[in-house]
């Protein structure tokens, strides 16, 4: 697997939630992020693989032969907030506002 260093922020609140929240619905919800990934560096830490399309040892010459380009982000965290992400804060409900 290939690893492509990226620059995030992150949101702690984000996590607290997601601990409440049961498993099995945790992995349905694509709207926590824990990361706001801002951009790429351009490092990138080969496998060596033969087999994932995104490897420097790839078999294939083809451009478009069936292997899968194995990569995932090695995130460099720039800031750390202690509040919810824009994804999160976007989604919640609207406080009540209750006359009395």
């Amino acid at each position: 697997m290939c690893y492509v260093e990226v620059v995030a922020d992150r949101y702690t609140v984000c996590q607290v939630i997601m601990a409440r929240i049961p498993p099995a619905i945790r992995s349905d919800l694509t709207v926590l992020q824990h990361l706001e990934i801002l951009y790429e560096t351009g490092n990138v830490r080969d496998c060596g693989n033969e087999g994932c399309k995104a490897s420097s040892a790839h078999k294939h010459r083809a451009p478009n032969c069936g292997c899968a380009a194995y990569r995932t982000n090695d995130p460099r965290i720039r800031n750390q907030f202690r509040t919810y992400c824009p994804a999160c804060t976007e989604s919640m409900p609207a406080p009540s506002r209750s006359r009395r």
